[in-house]
């Protein structure tokens, strides 16, 4: 936990998923590391897989392929931002 706390999984380019049962503080989690990665001047994007999903669909009946959708969050610069 403590080195997740450093944000050195960012600078080292990784991205970081969480996964466990409901009730399990995944998103408390993921927002104590989002704050302390801005902290440190980092950027951080966070989504859910209930509106990744939704993005998925709307994409999906707009004709568009999914790559599109893809392509977007393979866009965010999620590094350093000094």
């Amino acid at each position: 936990m403590l080195k997740l706390s450093t944000s050195q999984y960012m600078r080292n380019n990784f991205s970081l998923v969480l996964n466990g049962f409901t009730g399990s503080d995944k998103t408390f989690l993921a927002c104590a590391l989002s704050k302390a990665a801005c902290r440190q001047l980092y950027r951080v994007r966070y989504i859910r897989v209930p509106e990744l999903l939704k993005l998925r669909a709307e994409v999906t009946l707009q004709g568009k392929w999914v790559s599109k959708l893809v392509r977007k969050f393979s866009k965010y610069q999620l590094s350093d931002s000094r």
